[in-house]
């Protein structure tokens, strides 16, 4: 009676169900694990609704679109069949259990995001799960996010996901990787996918899943790896004694099936008159590193050696990057150079103990011309809170560095994959011995600062988004390529500031000495925007909400904004004033008044604007 038709189960309930015997050539599993599901599932009850377009708007909360009698909401589960080509737009932030697109045909079905968030908080599954017969196309877009635990399609066919420029898929738990009957999927577009750090569960042969970077995808990593893990010993002693690197598989040791594959570079500088190996391999080398379903422990190990030892000469080594079996993301970077700085972490987490380091007898020998590379797999990880002063710092992907106190000063700091750079004391300063500096990072969430400096002479660019909870103060030049730069305290700009139109400034109080080319966003919060050099505005200024009878905004020398936008304060009796040559685009006054407080003649430029709140006040 429980899977008769007069029983009304969840859907929560009925996706376990299907879910199980989806796994089952993909997984090995067992029947009491099942029974466990199942006991978990029951009492969750939800209602499956299909969407059925039948009025005029596309809004996810109308109910005419699901058939008249509600919309799916927490613990529901929402079907789109894909027999004709569809578009759901989300009129709020939904919450439901799980999401179904294609189950019935290869139509397109888009859910527009409006800058809205759909959470299914179990699965997101492409055509029917395993009965599934039908090629899918799913689309995401809106500049808004979806996010589930769970990602899956069926056995077989073709199933496309194109994610839209700036919107976003998580998957935070599993994305199943493997697919017994030539099913594949492919992710694509120009916004951005979240995965587990492991990447897609690989548990047998070679992933189906691809991901198209072409169209401008951005894959990157969520939490640390899980599911997969690598290690190298002996990597002290090299190259005296062989470095042995085991990879540990998570799941799956029935021996009919295929052996897993972990892609991996091999990257050599030698000049000495020995030769490295990695894998059986001589010299440089690409390929894969096969586990095998019946190896003991669900590990391998390779052995990466070289030859000569004793001719190994000062600034050789190596740097092996191996990924994920999906070949997503990096899973691990090991390198070694002789004689050059390399962070064990074996003692303890303080940057100046010469014990943490390879390759070096006293923490002198790190100096502003050094380029360290912290890798993961450490026992600890440095944290900094005295002076250090480098020409580079890399953060690989499951990585991290900490800031205390102190300074440090860079020229470049960069964070590959999910590691991050957390700065709770202390201030980094870009610009030491190269002219240009930069920050970036592939996931800049991961990463803070406290207090940032540039350089003076030096051009400092960030390539996304920055979040600073002290002070941001530029003696040089800087440029905001894209992303956001946030500051809590007060950002001081003496030399040109450039921000892009891919870019944002939020800040509470802000002084720039220098001229401000402003592509993007610019805007204020509780304090005062000073612009005391020429400014030319195509993006948008807002003045924040400071208090009464302030200048929220001081324009001091000339403002062109034609093709720009001012906005004003939310806020009474503030003010936005000018004291050079202004050229409106477009104005929206709010609650300010303009002021034009010139002691000279100055020219004004309406183009066209209609402006209330107008003060003339100049003096000239």
């Amino acid at each position: 009676m429980l899977f008769g038709d007069t029983v009304k189960t969840s859907a929560l309930f009925q996706n376990t169900i299907s879910s199980f015997f989806l796994k089952r050539a993909r997984t090995v599993k067992y029947c009491a694990v099942f029974a466990v599901y199942v006991l978990c599932a029951i009492g969750a009850w939800g209602t499956e609704y299909t969407w059925t377009d039948r009025v005029t708007d596309s809004n996810w909360k109308n109910v005419n679109n699901w058939g008249g009698s509600g919309y799916p909401g927490t613990g529901d589960t929402a079907i789109f069949t894909g027999n004709t080509e569809v578009t759901v737009v989300l009129d709020a932030d939904i919450t439901i259990s799980t999401i179904k697109t294609g189950t019935g045909g290869a139509n397109k079905v888009t859910i527009d995001t409006k800058g809205h968030t759909l959470t299914a908080s179990s699965s997101f599954i492409v055509n029917a799960e395993f009965t599934g017969s039908s090629d899918t196309n799913t689309v995401i877009t809106g500049g808004g996010s979806v996010e589930t635990k769970t990602f899956d399609f069926p056995d077989k066919n073709t199933h496309n996901v194109t994610i839209g420029s700036g919107t976003t898929l998580k998957i935070s738990e599993t994305l199943y990787g493997n697919a017994a009957n030539g099913g594949t999927l492919t992710f694509k577009g120009s916004g951005t996918l979240y995965l587990p750090a492991s990447g897609a569960n690989v548990d047998y042969g070679e992933s189906k899943i691809t991901y198209d970077r072409s169209t401008g995808l951005k894959v990157l990593p969520l939490g640390e790896p899980t599911y997969y893990n690598v290690t190298a010993t002996e990597l002290d002693d090299f190259p005296t004694t062989n470095i042995t690197i085991t990879i540990t598989r998570n799941k799956t040791d029935a021996p009919s099936l295929k052996q897993v594959k972990y892609p991996y570079t091999f990257t050599t500088t030698n000049t000495g008159g020995g030769t490295f190996s990695f894998n059986g391999q001589n010299g440089d080398s690409n390929g894969s590193l096969p586990i095998e379903p019946t190896a003991t422990d669900k590990k391998a190990e390779f052995t990466l050696k070289y030859s000569e030892p004793e001719n190994l000469a000062p600034g050789d080594g190596f740097t092996l990057t191996i990924r994920t079996p999906d070949n997503s993301m990096e899973l691990a970077v090991i390198s070694y150079y002789k004689d050059k700085p390399r962070w064990t972490g074996a003692e303890n987490s303080s940057w100046e103990n010469v014990a943490n380091w390879a390759g070096i007898t006293n923490i002198s020998e790190i100096t502003s011309t050094s380029e360290i590379t912290i890798n993961s797999g450490v026992s600890n990880y440095p944290e900094i809170s005295t002076t250090v002063s480098l020409k580079s710092l890399t953060i690989t992907s499951n990585a991290k560095v900490t800031m205390t106190g102190g300074s440090l000063t860079v020229d470049k700091l960069i964070c590959t994959g999910n590691s991050n750079f957390t700065a709770t004391g202390g201030t980094v300063v870009f610009g030491n011995s190269e002219t240009d500096a930069e920050f970036s990072a592939d996931y800049p969430d991961n990463s803070s600062f406290c207090n940032v400096e540039v350089t003076a002479g030096k051009n400092f660019t960030s390539s996304n988004s920055m979040t600073i909870t002290g002070n941001f103060t530029s003696n040089g030049n800087a440029t905001l390529s894209s992303g956001t730069l946030t500051v809590s305290g007060t950002l001081t700009v003496s030399g040109t500031a450039t921000v892009s139109s891919d870019a944002e400034i939020n800040v509470n109080n802000a002084d720039f000495s220098g001229t401000v080319t402003n592509s993007g966003k610019i805007s204020g919060t509780t304090g005062i925007l000073t612009f005391s050099n020429d400014v030319t505005n195509s993006g948008t200024i807002t003045a924040g909400n400071s208090g009464n009878d302030t200048a929220a905004v001081t324009f001091s020398q000339e403002y062109a904004g034609t093709g720009g936008t001012l906005v004003g304060s939310d806020t009474d009796s503030t003010y936005i004033d000018f004291y050079g040559n202004t050229e409106f685009g477009n104005v929206t006054v709010n609650k300010s008044s303009l002021r034009f407080m010139g002691s000279t003649a100055q020219t004004f430029t309406p183009n066209g604007q209609s402006v209330n709140a107008v003060i003339f006040a100049n003096t000239g």
